[in-house]
């Protein structure tokens, strides 16, 4: 399955999200190109937003639990036992981010129940205090690096760690 086709996977199982990529500024400074939702990417050629995507917003029903110290720093263990015991988490998914920390992924179907993006941030932001997680990726607007994708500082690609 290639990039676009898992894109549009992840929009069918999961419902719609918006995907960016960075882009280099002439004074060497990087900003975001315009917020595109999946479902209004029609274009599938090489310019196209799903194309060039290096950043998505969070699932409906998704919780990204981010800890930006050095990787031999944060509990993995400890918070990956306590996830197992969560009955609102389905599965789950560790990354490393390329450039020093985590993301963990949080599949928590009762997300999608809610219909008010600000009650499910509310859920998000609860769920990601009780793991003393960076409290950013609660909103839905926030972006996170795709998996598979190169940290735009480091070069190094976001990977999937086997826990």
């Amino acid at each position: 399955m290639n990039k676009i086709e898992r894109l549009q996977y992840k929009a069918n199982k999961y419902g719609d999200y918006y995907v960016s990529h960075n882009i280099e500024l002439e004074n060497g400074d990087i900003a975001w190109a315009k917020h595109r939702s999946i479902l209004d990417c029609e274009e599938l050629d090489d310019t196209s937003p799903l194309f060039l995507a290096g950043h998505r917003t969070p699932y409906t029903a998704e919780v990204v639990l981010d800890y930006d110290e050095l990787i031999e720093d944060i509990p993995l263990t400890s918070i990956i036992k306590r996830l197992c015991k969560e009955s609102s988490v389905r599965s789950f998914k560790v990354y490393y981010t390329g450039n020093r920390g985590v993301h963990i992924h949080c599949i928590m179907p009762m997300l999608a129940l809610y219909e008010n993006r600000f009650v499910r941030e509310g859920i998000r932001a609860r769920f990601i205090a009780r793991y003393d997680a960076e409290g950013l990726k609660a909103s839905e607007k926030c972006m996170i690096m795709l998996e598979g994708s190169e940290h735009r500082k480091t070069g190094r690609t976001k990977i999937r760690l086997k826990v």
